[in-house]
């Protein structure tokens, strides 16, 4: 079908810089970003006003998975926002989203023991203590995590002992800096230390010359030294639990231990071969006799390098035992407390530090073992990424009325940085940590435990639809009526709750969400999606060897003793660990053969490499990349050679997940549903973009299907009726990919980051009613997709926006919307009109409590006549004068006796945009105190 367009015809033109406003407008820059991310907080938006803001809540690039060239397939909000921020842009809101079963990585912590119990009467719960990444995802699976104790000392004197309180005399300089919350550990005799978190503090006072403090400690525990040498019975490790709340679950083997005369234990177990134990943790031994468990922090580990065919390794293991009593044992304590006698004590202060790989390390020093009452920093308190911006956005309440559209300024601790990497875990209870061989050297560090799934499934990404971008209960709502179901979902629900996803714009965990954007970018919802392998491909796979060639005759003879020599074959052994380690194994085809192996990155050993030459028959390969790797080995005897064996192929890593057939049902589901929430909050631009496979055929019959579904479809979210047409006009689709550069190569993605930072630089430079076509991208060095002269007049009649090469560069050619009515396909149209909605909303919230009269209808027609004319000066209208640009209504035709009555107040703002040259009309409806904005025809 043809459709007549206006358009304004080529020629040039001047721009009169526009004078500023003593009023400042709206701000119509801000974007909200949806989309994947390596970490940061899944419920909390948090804004960014750089890639470097960015990349420090959130990571950097997030790879999801191989694509079957063995390319990766990345998310791509990380490049969209390099994009945003290029090309103008300077405040985005950024939504990260995952599945609820993303699994944040945990870590034991070195020495340390978590007591816990639910009432101060009961016993205490033992087990070692864990520390988790702070923010959900796989991106923290290669930190290492030590611990030091800073261990300050004093003396006490102990004053009385009342239950599960002990009140103590604190004496010396120390005592002066102690504070409710901090830890004590008080050696009551050569075999037993106490452990208490101080309640109160007295003030100090001078007794003979000492300064002294009253201290109460409550969350009393006693560390034993062991003794005796009964028979040991099982080891036991723990590993995290699938919910990251729960703790851990201990796995334990058979185990047989000798005492040593130093007091330390040596241990023999058969282990799991992806058990690697390393010095530092806490393992608990159980032994005969009736006795409690020993908490042994291990000293070494010795393991045969790789398990063996059945995944099995032994082990030796040494280290230390302690014994922990679930309940205090008060005659001990008792005994002390009557003897009076003066006892050495430490103020137990925790260093902690995060390394990566090849990195430096991150520290928190100083922490308190416990909660302190004054909030300072405590190894139970740190917080999590979605604790930390949560509290870090929140607004003040009194001045939200006045600020409303305007962008949230932060405060000078405010903008987002590198964080420290571990949070605490949120445990119900009380907790107390207790160390265990105080004064034993530092190790370097622990790894994460639990992370054998796969990180795909791990950062919450396993399972690709459009749910995970939105609001499920949401899908079904039409723009008419999304905004009030989203604030019934969000307060009024079963379960109130901030919303998710792109459905932020209605209500999220902090206020910016659902005030500052006027632009929606989705980037990853042009992935193709991806699904489970039906069939894994075998991490080892042996290969029959190619036929030796035929000697060439020599014309001599050989030696009738010498026989020919047997070539070794490969014998079955265990899949690659998650460490990239296996054992390669051949037979021995005679007694004193010598061997050589080599190793090839490809099947034909066209580059290959001689890895071991001995007479062994095995061979430990350590920490080899992801990939595939080849193996052959031939036996030598002096001068005979064997033919090379078969081929064996090694298959490290490979992502258990693979890219689906395409479909475009998930595409389409978000595009609409961006649609409906940008229509929905009246004031929003969603720009939309196409997978990088679509031709421009394709791309037409996308924007055709968005806009004229088949009746009767029971697709969820359902296509957009003929009642929600004006939703059209709050989206722009552009296509194709853009080719921008980074680093020494280039980087693909959506056009939609770009075009929003245009628009956002625009909105701030010049005024949010200028259309930006036409202008260069910034940093983009090709297009995936070529732009024909023959393609164009297809894609203007479809309205779709392509990016095509200029002499200027690389430029989006239009700038329309969906919108069928020629009135509103003008991106700039839409913009303006956002813009006077939400200046209307903001002018008419002071006259909310006004005496509805004449004089309001004078003082409202004033006000709004003042600022279109200021914005008229800018250029945001049409027309010779202000008659032809813009009215503002307020009389008795549109405000009757009859709506005086209801408390209702009416003004029409009918402005004519600078393209088209018709009015257009915005609405402002005050009803009792409540407040709306409509647009009218």
């Amino acid at each position: 079908m043809t459709r007549t367009l206006q358009r304004r015809l080529p020629g040039v033109r001047f721009d009169v810089p526009a004078p500023a406003l003593d009023d400042a407008l709206p701000r119509m820059d801000v974007a909200l970003f949806v989309g994947f991310a390596a970490s940061g907080p899944l419920g909390v938006p948090v804004a960014v006003e750089s890639l470097a803001e960015f990349e420090a809540v959130f990571g950097g690039e997030i790879v999801l998975l191989e694509a079957p060239d063995g390319s990766p397939v990345t998310g791509l909000l990380h490049p969209a926002l390099r994009q945003f921020f290029s090309n103008g842009g300077v405040r985005a809101w950024v939504q990260r989203v995952a599945g609820a079963h993303a699994r944040t990585t945990q870590f034991p912590l070195p020495q340390l023991l978590r007591l816990s119990r639910a009432a101060p009467d009961e016993a205490w719960q033992v087990e070692p203590a864990w520390i988790a990444a702070r923010s959900p995802g796989a991106w923290a699976d290669a930190l290492r995590v030590a611990l030091t104790l800073d261990l300050p000392s004093l003396a006490v004197r102990p004053a009385g002992l009342a239950g599960t309180t002990l009140s103590v005399q604190a004496d010396g300089p120390v005592a002066l800096a102690l504070a409710p919350g901090d830890t004590l550990r008080i050696a009551i005799d050569a075999e037993r230390w106490l452990q208490g978190r101080i309640a109160s503090a007295g003030a100090a006072v001078s007794a003979g010359g000492t300064l002294r403090r009253a201290l109460e400690l409550d969350g009393l525990a006693m560390l034993q030294r062991w003794r005796g040498t009964p028979t040991v019975r099982h080891l036991g490790w723990y590993e995290p639990t699938r919910r990251s709340a729960d703790g851990a679950a201990q796995r334990q083997v058979a185990a047989s231990g000798t005492w040593r005369d130093d007091g330390r234990l040596a241990l023999e177990a058969t282990l799991p071969a992806a058990v690697r134990l390393e010095p530092g943790e806490v393992l608990r031994v159980a032994v005969d006799g009736g006795l409690g468990p020993a908490w042994l922090v291990l000293e070494r580990f010795d393991a045969s390098a790789l398990g063996d065919a059945a995944g099995q390794v032994r082990a030796t293991l040494l280290g230390r035992p302690w014994r922990v009593p679930a309940r205090l044992p008060h005659a001990a304590l008792q005994r002390w407390v009557d003897a009076g006698e003066v006892a050495s004590a430490q103020w137990l202060r925790a260093d902690l530090s995060a390394t990566p790989p090849g990195g430096m390390p991150q520290h928190q020093a100083g922490l308190a073992l416990a909660p302190r009452d004054d909030g300072a920093a405590s190894l139970q308190a740190l917080p999590d990424d979605e604790a930390y911006y949560r509290t870090l956005a929140r607004p003040q309440r009194a001045e939200r009325v006045v600020r409303s559209f305007e962008r949230i300024e932060r405060a000078a601790a405010a903008p987002p940085a590198a964080r420290f990497p571990l949070a605490s875990l949120a445990l119900p209870g009380e907790l107390v940590l207790l160390p265990l061989d105080i004064g034993v050297a530092p190790v370097a560090g622990l790894p994460a435990r639990g992370i054998a799934l796969p990180p795909l499934l791990r950062d919450g990404l396993d399972r690709f639809d459009w749910t995970l971008f939105a609001e499920a209960a949401l899908a079904d709502a039409s723009a008419d009526v999304l905004a009030d179901r989203a604030e019934a979902l969000r307060v009024a629900g079963r379960t109130p709750r901030p919303l998710r996803g792109l459905h932020a714009l209605f209500g999220a965990a902090v206020d910016g969400p659902a005030e500052e954007p006027t632009l929606l970018v989705v980037p990853d919802a042009v992935q193709p999606g991806w699904q489970r392998k039906r069939r894994r491909e075998p991490a080892r796979r042996l290969h029959a060897a190619a036929p030796a060639p035929s000697a060439a005759p020599c014309g001599c003879f050989d030696d009738c003793a010498k026989t020919p020599l047997a070539a070794p074959a490969f014998l079955p052994e265990a899949d690659p660990d998650a460490g990239g380690s296996y054992r390669v194994s051949w037979t021995r085809p005679e007694p004193q053969v010598r061997f050589e192996l080599q190793e090839g990155s490809d099947r034909a050993f066209l580059v290959a490499s001689l890895l071991y030459a001995g007479t062994d028959t095995a061979l430990a390969v350590v920490a080899r990349p992801r990939g595939v790797r080849w193996y052959r080995v031939r036996a030598l005897d002096g001068l005979r050679t064997s033919p090379w064996s078969g081929v064996l192929e090694v298959r490290v890593g490979g992502s258990l997940y693979e890219l689906r057939p395409w479909q475009p049902d998930n595409l389409l589901a978000l595009h609409r549903l961006m649609l409906r929430a940008a229509a929905g909050r009246g004031d929003v631009l969603a720009l939309l973009a196409l997978p990088a496979h679509y031709r421009w055929a394709d791309a037409i019959v996308h924007a055709d299907t968005l806009r004229d579904a088949p009746a009767g479809s029971a697709a969820l979210p359902p296509p957009l009726g003929p009642d929600e047409s004006r939703a059209h006009s709050h989206a722009a689709l552009y296509h194709p990919w853009l080719h921008t550069r980074r680093d020494a190569g280039t980087i693909a993605c959506p056009p939609d980051g770009a075009v929003a930072g245009q628009l956002a630089g625009s909105a701030l430079a010049r005024g949010a009613w200028f259309a930006v076509a036409n202008a260069p991208l910034r940093d983009v060095v090709a297009l995936n997709l070529a732009l024909a002269d023959d393609d164009r007049q297809a894609l203007l009649e479809a309205q779709l926006n392509p990016v095509a090469g200029a002499p200027a560069g690389f430029v989006p050619t239009t700038a329309e919307t969906l919108a069928r009515d020629p009135d509103w396909r003008p991106v700039n149209v839409r913009r303006l009109m956002a813009l006077l909605r939400r200046v209307a909303l903001r002018r008419g919230a002071a006259y909310v409590f006004e005496p509805n009269g004449p004089a309001l209808q004078r003082t409202v027609e004033r006000a709004f006549e003042a600022l279109l004319q200021s914005l008229y000066v800018r250029g945001a209208f049409a027309g010779r004068g202000a008659a032809q640009s813009f009215r503002v209504e307020v009389g008795d035709e549109l405000n009757t006796p009859a709506q005086r009555d209801a408390g209702r107040f009416h003004v029409d703002l009918k402005v004519a945009p600078a393209l088209p040259l018709s009015f257009l009309t915005v609405r402002l409806v005050r009803s009792g105190e409540r407040l709306v904005s409509q647009e009218q025809r």
